[in-house]
């Protein structure tokens, strides 16, 4: 009978994406490493499989994600609605792949590793995770799951990327209550405002960052002019202005033009 260990055997020498195989190590029933340093003790080489499996008894195989083993992985959890709806309306454009069935009913879709792709949760819909480095995948066909389809391990799909893209981050406001001291009443309300412009510029999508832009700096320039802010504190939101716009990836000299034009259109 095949053993876990027959199978950690055959992925190191399977040479699938280039000189080495897969790089394994033994995983408890309930999918956490068995080896002091997890996916880090992954080993590419039969003799190191049988001295890993030895000390350190595993009823699991797990692989390493990432460039240790030149494969990436789209972990689809079907407990959550999401994912499987997710998986029913991307199903053809995720095709060819090779597809496990993992044991929560679920898939892991295997490509080849992009580098400079990382692990991520949820980044893609919620149940939808995606293993590359830094992780690593338990591998089921050991386990007796089906590979439900076999295609080859292909190039990770290119439009699956700017789902990947970090969510933007709107930039703490540096406005301290002394530079905004001689104003009466509640500063709330500014202070909602002048975050609400700069997530404007954090949120905006290709084809929109220059207006935003322009449109936010427009908008600080409003708040100095109406006495919202005095010149100092209106310097400190121009500034997290600045922040979003390189965040979104506008380059500094853009930036520079279109703050100044604002400025100078701006009444």
């Amino acid at each position: 009978m095949t053993t876990n260990r027959d199978a950690a055997r055959a992925l190191v020498a399977a040479h699938t994406l280039g000189p080495m195989g897969y790089a394994c190590f033994p995983c408890r029933e309930n999918k956490r490493p068995a080896t002091m340093n997890g996916f880090k003790d992954a080993v590419t080489d039969r003799n190191a499989i049988e001295d890993l499996w030895t000390r350190y008894p595993g009823e699991l195989v797990g692989v390493a994600t990432g460039n240790m083993s030149a494969v990436s992985v789209v972990d689809i959890d079907a407990k959550h609605n999401e994912a499987r709806t997710w998986w029913a309306e991307h199903r053809d454009r995720l095709l060819p792949a090779r597809i496990h069935r993992t044991r929560s009913g679920g898939f892991h879709i295997l490509y080849r590793h992009r580098p400079g792709l990382t692990c991520s949760t949820s980044r893609i819909c919620r149940g939808v995770d995606v293993r590359a480095d830094g992780g690593y995948i338990i591998w089921w066909p050991a386990a007796r799951y089906p590979v439900l389809e076999d295609n080859g391990i292909r190039a990770w799909p290119e439009w699956l990327m700017p789902l990947l893209a970090p969510a933007p981050t709107v930039p703490a406001l540096p406005i301290s209550r002394r530079a905004l001291a001689a104003r009466d009443g509640d500063l709330r309300p500014v202070l909602h405002r002048a975050v609400g412009i700069i997530r404007i510029i954090a949120l905006a999508g290709e084809g929109e960052r220059n207006r935003s832009l322009y449109w936010a700096a427009c908008r600080a320039k409003d708040m100095v002019v109406a006495g919202e802010l005095d010149h100092a504190a209106g310097m400190q939101v121009l500034e997290a202005i600045r922040g979003a716009a390189v965040q979104v990836g506008l380059a500094q000299r853009e930036i520079d033009r279109t703050i100044t034009s604002a400025f100078r259109g701006a009444a």
